[in-house]
């Protein structure tokens, strides 16, 4: 069975979450990742939740912007369909309103393996009209403090 939810978004966390594919059409960005936190699953009732494989779905995408943070600034830098699995994770993501989301993150800057790899601090925003998150498989926080993980 599919979950889903299509309000407050804010109450999802990407935290240490990897984006395993990423697809843009016109103006929808669809972003699969390996994991994520839900706070509060309040359209079944349930307390938050650690969800297995998960899909966000950013619908009417008209803004998307992505920064290197600098000491001296941050630097804006052109996308490429390419970036989104370039994150070696997500750290973090802010979410103001239900129509907007900035993912943070290190992406690398040099090196072609992972012994010799620099990163940097990157800030991925975008604004959407509507999105819709989806999952399948899930345990209750408890559980998964207590070494359980979603299947």
């Amino acid at each position: 069975m599919t979950y889903k939810i299509t309000k407050n978004i804010n109450r999802i966390s990407f935290h240490d979450s990897r984006i395993t594919d990423f697809k843009l059409t016109d103006n929808v960005i669809v972003l699969q990742l390996d994991w994520a936190k839900l706070d509060n699953y309040e359209e079944e009732n349930l307390p938050s939740l650690v969800l297995g494989s998960c899909v966000l779905t950013l619908n009417g995408v008209y803004h998307s912007s992505l920064e290197v943070e600098k000491n001296k600034g941050n630097i804006k830098l052109d996308f490429s369909d390419t970036f989104p699995k370039q994150f070696k994770e997500i750290l973090e993501n802010v979410s103001q309103n239900d129509n907007e989301i900035s993912f943070k993150g290190f992406t690398p800057i040099n090196g072609t393996n992972e012994n010799n790899v620099s990163y940097q601090w990157t800030i991925w925003k975008l604004c959407f009209e509507s999105f819709e998150f989806t999952w399948s498989t899930s345990i209750t926080v408890d559980e998964w403090e207590n070494g359980s993980i979603p299947n």
